[in-house]
């Protein structure tokens, strides 16, 4: 008689525990999955998708507007650290247009310490800085006017201020 090893033995316990006295090629339990539930999960897949789809892209308008004011308010205080870094004024210009629009921020010998433009559908829809322009002074105070630039979306009725204080402060509203 053949002597059973200890690796035979798990693997018979272990078909026996999913088709009790049944060889593993003739166990009708195996487990996974049938054609028709993998189709029925397909299906539903398909239809949360199709309800989902309009509700994402009215979302991506608001995403490149909030990610615009973002950007711009980053570029803001780099621009301010530069200032006080350098020990030297930075200017900044916005060419405000609906679509688009730009800005660019410059120390006194016309390098640019940042510039950007808006992204699609994004505008720089207006300003309220003399000649929407102004800057940073060396020490990190408003260097000329103060005031604030608006962003909106032509797809969004929402907006974002990005504004400058009299003390150098920047914020988003």
């Amino acid at each position: 008689m053949k002597k059973i090893s200890d690796t035979e033995k798990k693997v018979v316990i272990k078909q026996d525990t999913v088709c009790p006295g049944v060889p593993w090629w003739k166990c009708r339990c195996r487990k996974g999955f049938s054609l028709v539930e993998l189709m029925t999960v397909l299906a539903i897949i398909t239809i949360l998708s199709a309800i989902a789809f309009p509700g994402l892209m009215k979302w991506v308008p608001n995403y490149r507007l909030k990610a615009a004011a973002q950007q711009l308010f980053a570029d803001m205080q780099k621009a301010k650290m530069t200032a006080v870094k350098n020990n030297r004024k930075v200017t900044f210009n916005f060419t405000t247009a609906c679509p688009g629009g730009s800005y660019v921020f410059k120390d006194p010998g016309g390098t640019v310490v940042t510039s950007g433009t808006m992204s699609q559908g994004v505008c720089l829809s207006s300003s309220t800085f003399t000649n929407d322009a102004s800057g940073f002074s060396p020490t990190g105070i408003a260097a000329g006017a103060f005031g604030k630039v608006t962003l909106k979306h032509n797809k969004v009725t929402r907006t974002y201020q990005i504004s400058q204080s009299i003390a150098g402060g920047i914020a988003v509203k």
